[in-house]
């Protein structure tokens, strides 16, 4: 495959019975217009009925694996692909002597490849051919030339969303790659909503942790304080007591002064205890003001991520309407338009 191609033309078509195929289509697509038909009649008919043409026989199965490859490879390259295949395809309808075997061959090349078909409908490749062929043909269709026209300008205003008279169909986008990239930033933001929803959560759990460690520290410290200036006052009696009992020759008893001591130690323990339980009190404390700093920015992500998610499914929503009005639409232009035709009949 690949290599010159030999096309039979009706008798009552024009120029040479025979006619080498050149061109950028070859480059591209590596003998896209190849060797490669099937012996047998093509699925795919002219609409004017009757076989155009047929390309000659022999490794029809090696060229459409060929001819697949390489749309493989073209699908999948960078964003301007469809220009150039654009380009080659323009410059290759005039080695044609008829517009309908080139669109013919075109559409089997298109809508028979398996690497398209594989990649799923809509298509925006096969949907931009179809509508180029469709306007190629328009002008062969005599009397129905204008319907034809008038139809095809109806369907391809409800596939494409910036859809613009006389603008190539390669040049712009279908409703479904607008509604395809709309679902993936959906998906996207709602996502990273519920993301923040989870961090939310656990945060949510850190603080009524911190604030029954505070709660429990909060007591201790109260305890700590009570347990502390009841001691004192126990000792600033016992000093009175002291004062007020006669001494000894040698002053105080050695019984009332260990009793005084002990006093005094627990008197300073209660006072280091009642310190370590504030020092934890005020970590607890500061722990939660950052823990509600952190929930506060938290919030306010998963505000801007919930408005993006609102924002997507409205677009995803608005497009949705805007499809049904163009179907209406042109249900009530095909009305129109049979009623036009039965009058002027």
């Amino acid at each position: 495959g690949g290599g010159a191609v030999t096309r039979t033309v009706e008798p009552d078509q024009p120029g040479p019975p025979r006619r080498h195929i050149p061109g950028g289509t070859h480059k591209l697509l590596g003998g896209l217009m190849g060797s490669a038909a099937p012996a047998e009649q093509p699925k795919w008919q002219d609409p004017w009925g009757g076989e155009r043409g047929r390309v000659r026989e022999g490794e029809a199965e090696k060229d459409q694996v060929e001819i697949d490859a390489k749309l493989e490879v073209l699908y999948g390259a960078a964003d301007d692909w469809l220009d150039v295949w654009r380009r080659e395809f323009d410059d290759e309808q005039h080695t044609f002597q008829s517009l309908e075997l080139f669109c013919q061959l075109k559409m089997l090349e298109i809508l028979n490849s398996r690497s398209l078909n594989a990649a799923g409908d809509p298509n925006r490749f096969k949907a931009s051919v179809v509508c180029d062929m469709l306007g190629r043909l328009c002008p062969l269709a005599g009397s129905m030339g204008g319907i034809l026209a008038r139809i095809r300008e109806e369907l391809m205003r409800a596939v494409y969303v910036d859809y613009k008279d006389g603008v190539s169909p390669f040049a712009m986008k279908p409703y479904f790659v607008a509604a395809q990239a709309s679902a993936a930033e959906s998906k996207d933001a709602a996502r990273e909503r519920d993301s923040l929803l989870n961090q939310l959560a656990e945060r949510d759990e850190k603080i009524q942790v911190q604030k029954k460690i505070i709660r429990d520290l909060r007591e201790e410290s109260q305890t700590a304080k009570l347990d502390a200036a009841w001691t004192r006052t126990k000792q600033n009696n016992l000093e009175v007591q002291l004062l007020q009992r006669p001494t000894g020759k040698h002053g105080m008893s050695e019984e009332a002064e260990d009793e005084m001591l002990e006093m005094q130690e627990v008197v300073r323990k209660l006072a280091f205890d009642l310190k370590s339980a504030e020092k934890l009190y005020e970590g607890a404390q500061r722990k939660v003001r950052e823990l509600e700093h952190e929930v506060e920015l938290a919030n306010i992500r998963a505000s801007a991520a919930e408005k993006e998610w609102r924002d997507a499914s409205y677009s995803i929503d608005s497009l949705k309407k805007e499809i049904a009005i163009l179907h209406m639409e042109m249900g009530k232009t095909h009305k129109n338009m049979e009623r036009q035709g039965a009058h002027d009949a």
